[in-house]
């Protein structure tokens, strides 16, 4: 599973809430990915307050293959 950035106005209005599904999969022993607060202080990485754009996107896929490749 990954759990995709966002940025810190959208992780704050969220106050700590989410639908559980990394714990289900946890709990399945699925590993977890966890970028919520990987670019919270980076506004200029998002489109808007949940999805990346182009600059973003293509960074994050960079972290998630060498994250993958390194066995996290």
């Amino acid at each position: 599973g990954i759990k995709f950035p966002l940025t810190r106005h959208y992780i704050e209005k969220m106050g700590g809430r989410n639908y559980g599904a990394d714990s289900i999969m946890r709990s399945s022993n699925i590993p977890v990915l966890d970028y919520k607060t990987l670019y919270m202080e980076n506004d200029s990485l998002f489109s808007d307050s949940d999805h990346l754009n182009s600059i973003g996107g293509a960074r994050f896929c960079r972290r998630i293959a060498a994250d993958i490749m390194a066995g996290h």
